[in-house]
């Protein structure tokens, strides 16, 4: 793939010598009966991993399924992600809901709305979980460390290290087994002061939506075409901007070390450290400007866009957990198109509602001035034919 090449650059850095393999689409498929002797990078509406794989496992969709034994890592988002097949190595996941109940040679590391880890599930080494609702029925051979706002173990759950950190509500069945110590605190909200606290906290998350308001419109009034060729990307590319802007989170860091490992290369570090740190803040303002767009419809300007998308985003933000996973998913999507779109090779249409209406064959719904310019561009012009030079006297 075209847009591609910088996540090549990155896998090339972080992984020396490695081979990968990907796969995109609507619906990506990895078969039952398919061996991949590499790394599997792969994104999609809906992603189906069934056969094997002898590599790490990168994925990132709406809907995910590991069903395939994997050999090495699994680093996955989305929004609905199931895993049901052995992972070697380590597993890495974010998604509104998980579900593992499979084993896992390693750690897990993993955050959701809901986390539910079956009974199937066996966790070789440390659980690390974050969640709005954790529901624990399976075994971790060592430590569990938890933050949820409801923390539920059965009797089939099986602890064999400690079982620590801050739980709202916590019920844990009489025959879940917990080894060693267990030490679960309530979150801080009921100590003295915390409406002082809760307040200076909600005036603080004001003052940098504000602030990222002001760059928003910034960037909307100086830079109007990146921003509505990068909120074009977010159209044409949904799944391949998550998946990007996921690996570029990722790998920038290490690239960063790399360079900085190697002296000469320190100045290059300092000034992609400086581009990655402005790229993670503006991110999420094209995922918002493309929301402002979509509730405004024709005749607005994209000053009003970003003014009203922003502001959503901004407001939704604020929400707990589920605050910080649109936030997390906002700054992926908009980190990966941005990507694509400074570094790829793909043409982005200038105003992506058009594009957006266009795909769903509203082509009526276009502005008057668009719709003749497509018509013009699609007229079917009738051939000119010549006239036969007449027969000489």
């Amino acid at each position: 793939m075209r847009y591609c090449v910088l996540v090549l650059l990155f896998l090339a850095l972080a992984l020396p010598g490695a081979t990968v393999e990907f796969r995109s689409g609507d619906t990506t498929t990895i078969a039952a009966d398919q061996t991949i002797d590499d790394d599997l990078i792969v994104s999609g509406g809906t992603v189906q991993v069934r056969g094997r794989v002898t590599g790490d496992v990168v994925a990132a969709g709406g809907t995910i399924d590991i069903g395939g034994p994997v050999g090495g890592n699994l680093i996955v988002a989305g929004g609905t992600v199931n895993v049901d097949a052995p992972i070697a190595g380590t597993v890495y996941a974010a998604s509104g809901t998980l579900n593992l109940d499979s084993t896992v040679g390693r750690n897990a590391v993993v955050a959701g709305g809901t986390v539910n880890v079956g009974d199937g599930a066996t966790v070789g080494r440390d659980l690390a979980v974050s969640g709005g609702t954790v529901n624990l029925s399976g075994s971790v051979m060592r430590d569990v460390l938890v933050s949820s706002g409801t923390l539920n173990l059965t009797n089939d759950a099986r602890v064999g290290g400690d079982l620590r950190g801050q739980v709202g509500d916590a019920d844990i069945a009489p025959g879940a087994v917990i080894v060693g110590a267990r030490a679960l605190d309530r979150p801080r909200d009921d100590r003295p002061g915390v409406a002082g606290g809760l307040l200076a906290w909600l005036l603080w998350r004001l003052l940098m939506g504000l602030g990222l308001l002001v760059v928003a419109l910034v960037l909307a009034a100086a830079m109007p075409r990146l921003v509505m060729q990068t909120t074009g990307m977010l159209i044409t590319h949904p799944w391949a901007s998550l998946l990007t802007g996921f690996l570029t989170l990722v790998l920038t860091p290490i690239a960063i070390v790399i360079l900085m490992l190697l002296l000469i290369g320190i100045p290059l570090a300092l000034i992609l450290l400086a581009l990655y740190l402005i790229a993670l803040y503006i991110a999420p303002i094209f995922v918002a400007v493309l929301l402002g767009q979509w509730l405004l419809r024709r005749g607005s300007s994209l000053v009003l866009a970003a003014l009203a998308g922003v502001a959503i985003y901004v407001l939704v933000t604020l929400i707990p957990v589920l605050g910080g996973i649109v936030g997390f998913l906002a700054m992926l999507f908009g980190l990966g198109a941005l990507v694509l779109t400074l570094f790829g090779r793909t043409t982005h249409p200038i105003y992506p509602l058009t594009t957006y209406e266009g795909r769903r064959g509203r082509e009526a719904g276009a502005e008057p001035a668009v719709r003749e310019e497509r018509m013009e561009a699609h007229e079917v012009k009738p051939e000119r034919r010549e006239e036969p030079p007449p027969d000489a006297a």
